[in-house]
């Protein structure tokens, strides 16, 4: 497939300080295809080609629809974005005593030892915890 090529960015650059000369991109119509390799006669051999250009040329109007709107969607999405920027949120820090700390509250052991008083009479006779 063919694509426009920077023939002064960096890649040009670096092979011009390797001494190799700039690549001559031909001019190609709009919608059209050079085979550089192989026999353009070959009409087995460029039948995926000639579908796949058959197949771009007849949804190409779909296919510019689908650009524009998705252009549309994105310009609409940032100006949205930008009226109705996140709130900012103070972070939130929890702290949690865990068993046996001095910052337990009285409440907060009473509780610890109702949970363990819960938990030894859901255990059968005689199994360890």
């Amino acid at each position: 497939m063919f694509s426009n090529q920077d023939t002064h960015g960096p890649l040009a650059r670096r092979a011009a300080a390797h001494g190799r000369p700039p690549i001559q991109v031909p001019e190609i119509a709009a919608d059209a295809y050079r085979i550089i390799e192989g026999n353009p006669t070959d009409l087995i051999g460029i039948q995926p080609l000639i579908a796949l250009r058959d197949l771009y040329l007849a949804e190409k109007p779909r296919l510019q629809k689908l650009n524009a709107d998705l252009v549309e969607y994105r310009q609409d999405a940032e100006a949205w974005t930008e009226a109705h920027p996140a709130p900012v949120e103070a972070p939130v820090f929890w702290f949690k005593p865990h068993r046996n700390s001095r910052y337990l509250t009285s409440e907060d052991i009473d509780n610890q030892q109702q949970a363990a008083q819960e938990r030894a009479s859901l255990t059968p006779e005689g199994d360890a915890p």
